[in-house]
């Protein structure tokens, strides 16, 4: 196959590849975009019918709540008007109210007297006390609240039809609101109802008894559900909707089901939306292909031909001597140039492959070399637990060991040799850990004043002239611990967000200055961030600001307002993740017609505070500590460790034992002590339970991965204190006491 014909097959089948993924993109686009139309539209209309059937109710119940309040009626309810029911239950007078039922009991509960109506005429005839007592409960609950506020209303299901009904009190004028009887009114919610309801929501409507599983046929359906009250949706069609919406007595049991049709207007625009766009990207996927093929075939097939004639002619006649075609200065042009120099030295190439062959290996060894390094961290990271648990249990009881022996004891010298040699194995441990950890920023001293100045100048080179850069820098504290790259990606995306917000013309300010937390002048999150004096930097900008209801989520991964095309919505989710790796905080705040406003709290550096020295002295009679770790060897000693400090232990082997412990015992505990990872319940989530009880307690948790853990988090959560393993006696000591701190100030 020649090469012309190759270069018209590749044209066409990337034209068509890349058609097809292009068209793949924006049908799923189109159709997922007009599915969500369409899906809002659906829940409106099931919103507008949902809404008459309340409306019906309520009409229902202002109905009976005017009779109920009527004098004639509780005169009725006494027997003192017995005329009551020929001058107001008239045919046509029930008619007009569209009701088919009102009942009037007496303060006893007793059927005073009632009418049903037939619909669509103006007969009645009187209640029978066994239709009346389908009501009795509704009747008792309203008689026997003495205020007058219990008002029961909704649908019901008697007689095997669907009804509408309120029960109201009868109060007398000028009473204190205790019934004086009680008035049931109802709607049958028969074809004249869904007729309304159809009418009022412009939507074809029909119903029938019971629920969705009493339908003939509804095994044979396939439904999807909105979260609209149980709504189902069925697709009997590819043109109709069908929401089937359930009528629910106060039990919560469907006793009728409206059938609501629904066109697909929605849905028929995108199909026909796909099909132009199938149309327009086929013929224009052609034309380019033509097009692209015609200047592929003069500018480089062409080119190529002459070339491999001239190299065809180098390998049959063996003669170095033909030079390849090398007119331009393109990369065919090279390509030749190239090939005649590889003529020229052809006979020196076996030694730089030879030497290229070195290289591999080389480079092969040192792959593996990194590979060896990599498992090394795994390896380390996989044993760290267990061999941090047996060095604790070795230097638990050799430091027990050593503490009975006599200040002179020549064995003394020699615990201390072994519990030195133990302390060096956990540091070759923490060690191995850390490289474990790869990828972890470098933090160092960096000016943010250096930071902004030079991201303002990436910045003036790269956003419209139309947008005005300023900064505004006050005081002179601008030193924080961090990575000076990501901070300088800090700044590069708010900027560039805060410009994809401005219509041009319009202003960035970049301000910075010191800020001492807590402060009411901080927005957001910064109140959670421990006190102290923090950077503040913030990023302000002219544009149309953001919309109350996107500032919950302007900092989720994927979460965007742009334009389809334009952001990713990455952007200010990793300012929030690069900021909390630097234990500040991120808020926005966005008045309106004011633009919006970035803050980026950062603490400031500092030499760190000498701590108080902390008496680790008796401690109070009493206290109670219960610890917590599934190696039995870890748990024996640490417990008869904190035993000799005086406290009174309870041990447990796992979380749940522990938790059980701590809510039942009759005394409660003032200090737990638990290990991190154990079974059935680790210590992050049994401190959280903790957390949440009525019980105060300090927790201290202990971990063997103590160094890729954050103290100063724990404590915001809620944590006493972090306990590395392996555990020494000391340690143990004066962490306890901390906590012990920690717990009477929870008191």
């Amino acid at each position: 196959m020649k090469l012309r014909t190759k270069t018209w097959i590749v044209v066409l089948a990337a034209l068509a590849v890349t058609v097809a993924l292009m068209l793949a993109i924006a049908s799923r686009t189109v159709l997922r975009s007009f599915g969500s139309l369409e899906h809002e539209q659906l829940v409106r209309d099931v919103e507008r019918v949902q809404g008459l059937l309340t409306r019906q109710t309520d009409e229902v119940e202002r109905i009976a709540r005017d009779y109920g309040e009527w004098g004639d009626t509780v005169l009725y309810a006494r027997g003192e008007m017995p005329d009551y029911p020929t001058e107001n239950w008239l045919g046509d007078s029930l008619e007009n109210l569209r009701v088919n039922t009102m009942l009037v009991f007496t303060v006893e509960g007793r059927l005073a007297g009632g009418v049903l109506h037939a619909p669509g005429t103006e007969a009645t005839t009187p209640a029978d006390p066994d239709f009346a007592g389908t009501f009795a409960r509704d009747v008792d609950a309203v008689l026997g609240d003495a205020a007058g506020a219990t008002r029961p209303r909704g649908a019901r299901l008697i007689a095997g039809e669907p009804w509408m009904i309120a029960c109201v009190p009868l109060l007398e004028p000028d009473s204190d609101g205790r019934p004086a009887g009680a008035l049931v009114v109802g709607r049958r919610m028969d074809g004249a109802f869904t007729t309304e309801i159809s009418t009022l929501a412009r939507l074809p409507v029909a119903m029938h008894a019971g629920g969705m599983d009493e339908e003939p046929g509804v095994s044979d359906m396939r439904f999807d559900s909105i979260d609209q009250g149980g709504v189902l949706v069925a697709r009997p069609t590819d043109d109709t909707l069908v929401a089937h919406i359930p009528v629910r007595d106060p039990s919560g049991a469907a006793i009728a089901t409206l059938h609501v049709v629904l066109d697909r207007p929605i849905h028929a625009e995108a199909g026909r939306t796909v099909l132009l766009i199938v149309l327009q990207s086929a013929g224009i996927a052609l034309l380019c292909g033509v097009v692209f093929h015609m200047l592929l075939g003069r500018a480089v097939v062409s080119r190529v031909e002459a070339m491999h004639a001239a190299i065809n002619r180098v390998g049959k006649k063996d003669d170095l001597s033909v030079r390849v075609p090398a007119r331009g200065d393109d990369e065919i042009a090279g390509l030749g140039q190239a090939l005649n120099t590889m003529l020229d030295t052809l006979a020196r190439s076996r030694g730089e492959r030879e030497a290229a062959h070195r290289e591999r290996e080389k480079l092969n060894e040192q792959l593996v070399q990194a590979q060896k390094m990599e498992a090394l961290g795994d390896f380390a990271g996989g044993i760290a637990h267990d061999f941090n648990n047996c060095l604790t249990t070795i230097t638990g009881w050799v430091s027990m060991v050593r503490e009975d022996l006599p200040e002179d004891s020549e064995h003394r010298e020699n615990l201390g040799l072994a519990l030195a040699s133990a302390t060096h194995a956990s540091a070759v441990v923490r060690q191995l850990l850390v490289y474990s950890r790869q990828g972890e920023p470098t933090l160092a001293a960096v000016s943010l004043r250096d930071v902004l100045a030079s991201s303002l100048q990436l910045l003036r080179s790269a956003l419209p002239k139309s947008i005005q850069l300023n900064l505004a820098t006050t005081g002179d504290d601008d030193v924080v611990l961090a990575d000076a790259t990501q901070l300088k990606q800090i700044v590069l995306n708010l900027a560039k967000n805060a410009a994809d917000a401005i219509d041009p013309p319009g202003r960035i300010t970049l301000s910075l200055s010191a800020i001492t937390l807590p402060s009411s002048d901080a927005p957001g999150q910064a109140g959670s961030l421990p006190s102290g004096r923090y950077a503040h930097l913030t990023v302000h900008d002219t544009g149309t600001g953001i919309h109350p209801e996107h500032l919950e989520r302007i900092f989720d991964p994927f979460f965007t307002t742009k334009p389809a095309g334009k952001g990713t919505g990455l952007g200010l989710a990793v300012v929030r993740s690069v900021v909390l790796r630097h234990r500040g905080a991120v808020a926005v705040t966005s008045p309106p017609g004011d633009g919006a406003t970035f803050h980026v709290y950062l603490p400031l550096h500092a030499e760190a505070a000498v701590a108080a020295p902390i008496d680790a002295g008796p401690p109070p009679t009493g206290c109670r500590v219960l610890v917590v770790d599934d190696d039995a060897g870890v748990l024996r000693v640490i417990a008869r460790l904190v035993t000799n400090f005086g406290y009174t232990v309870t041990t447990a082997s796992h979380g749940l034992e522990a938790w059980d412990l701590f809510t039942s015992a009759p005394q409660p505990f003032e200090i737990v002590l638990t290990d991190l990872t154990m079974p059935h319940l680790g210590g992050m989530q049994l401190g959280e339970r903790i957390f949440n009880s009525d019980r105060p307690a300090a927790v201290v948790l202990m971990s063997a991965y103590a160094s890729t853990l954050d103290p100063a988090q724990l404590r915001r959560a809620g944590f006493a204190d972090l306990l590395p393993k392996p555990v020494d006696s000391a340690s143990l000591r004066l962490t306890l006491a901390r906590a012990r701190q920690v717990a009477e100030r929870r008191r």
